[in-house]
């Protein structure tokens, strides 16, 4: 055996099973590949050597997960690579962001190319243990592929690469103002949460959307988002979004499950799956809200037969019988027990909730404020001013808080 320790890349190797030619190959192209990824930016000759090594020696046979085999491909004593990879000053972080990056680019870019699905199996290496091995009910348990997810900065980036193929990554509805506050509660909600506590705060005037950090992180993202969507987005409505994005127009569509009825109504055959939007640190919060009510007009209120005939109905509609009916018909899940809501394209997201858990977003804002926001959050998308634009939106919720006293 004999290894190149000058160039950093020929590996020669009298590894069973192994031609020498075969090792200097895998060798040359594992380093090139090292380059492709630009890891000298942060990890030394020295370092892309250990790695080198590791590689190699995985991919050779009788790999025994020991240290001893980095000998069989290494000038250097084994414990020189141990050494490296127990106390080696470098950001192994990094490194995994950017492997990451590179495998869901290459999947995305084979499913794009071949026009089908990739299927992924997923084992404890890559989706950590969600409990200990000897309390899992099966060898991975949790450990799916949707349960993966992508960082913020991932979901960016696999934009640009849709973007680059000349297609539409985002679907944007902004000329309805509605749509837009709604995609600015769905890009801060995965950080904020149920807002339970910060409105409580907001509205004791100990804190604003100027002093929380996660307000204006979520405006800049929006913004952002711009530059990944359909072009001039405020002038295109909600209906004819629907349309679009049922029909092939873009790859994503930023809205909640009310939606899904809405794109089989305009595409039958319309493939879809519904999951959590990213969010910074890969661990996004799911909310959950009461999205249909019943209301009674108190006119009728001394009208016992209509009375009676509105106990019947609300009876039957909140029984697990009636609540059942409506799910199926409008594919929403259900607070009312018993109900189960067969939804094939809402799994990812069920999922999740069952993996992380949720929050139900019943924190509400003043009095008046949401209606004044809807009216004025469509100018930070045309100016992009977003610090006069949080000054603004604390402004009016203080006068939102004063008129409800």
């Amino acid at each position: 055996m004999m290894y190149n320790c000058n160039n950093h890349k020929t590996i020669f190797s009298h590894n069973k099973g192994v031609p020498v030619a075969n090792s200097i190959h895998h060798s040359n192209s594992i380093y090139n590949y090292f380059k492709s990824l630009k890891l000298g930016l942060f990890l030394s000759d020295v370092y892309l050597n250990h790695l080198m090594i590791i590689m190699v020696s995985v991919f050779l046979r009788g790999y025994r997960g020991k240290t001893i085999d980095f000998a069989e491909v290494s000038c250097m004593h084994r414990t020189t690579t141990a050494y490296f990879l127990n106390h080696g000053k470098w950001d192994d972080s990094a490194l995994q962001d950017i492997l990451k990056a590179r495998v869901i680019h290459t999947i995305y870019q084979e499913a794009y190319r071949s026009g089908k699905p990739i299927f992924c199996i997923v084992d404890d290496t890559i989706a950590s243990h969600t409990k200990p091995s000897s309390q899992a009910l099966h060898p991975i348990e949790a450990a799916y592929f949707h349960q993966s997810h992508l960082k913020r900065h991932e979901l960016i980036a696999l934009a640009e690469e849709i973007k680059a193929k000349g297609e539409t990554p985002f679907i944007l509805p902004n000329k309805d103002s509605w749509t837009v506050s709604n995609l600015w509660s769905n890009i801060e909600a995965r950080d904020l949460g149920s807002h339970e506590d910060e409105f409580e705060k907001m509205k004791a005037g100990e804190e604003s959307f100027e002093t929380i950090p996660e307000y204006k992180s979520s405006v800049e993202k929006m913004i952002q988002l711009l530059d990944y969507a359909n072009e001039d987005s405020l002038a295109l409505g909600y209906d004819q979004a629907i349309n679009d994005f049922a029909n092939g127009e873009g790859w994503m569509f930023l809205q909640g499950s009310w939606t899904l009825p809405s794109f089989l109504s305009a595409n039958p055959d319309f493939n879809v799956e519904f999951t959590i939007l990213p969010n910074d640190n890969g661990k996004p919060i799911a909310t959950q809200a009461v999205d249909t009510g019943f209301c009674v007009n108190a006119k009728v209120a001394d009208e016992p037969e209509k009375m009676e005939a509105i106990d019947k109905f609300l009876s039957f509609a909140l029984s697990a019988e009636g609540a059942q009916i409506y799910t199926d018909n409008d594919k929403s899940p259900s607070c009312v027990t018993g109900v189960k809501a067969e939804v094939p394209q809402f799994q990812p997201f069920f999922d999740y909730v069952e993996a992380n858990g949720f929050e139900a977003d019943g924190a509400y804002p003043p009095t008046g404020f949401e209606d004044t926001k809807r009216g004025k959050i469509q100018n930070v998308l045309l100016d992009k001013d977003v610090d006069a634009f949080l000054k603004e939106m604390t402004n009016d919720w203080n006068q939102a808080v004063e008129d409800s006293k």
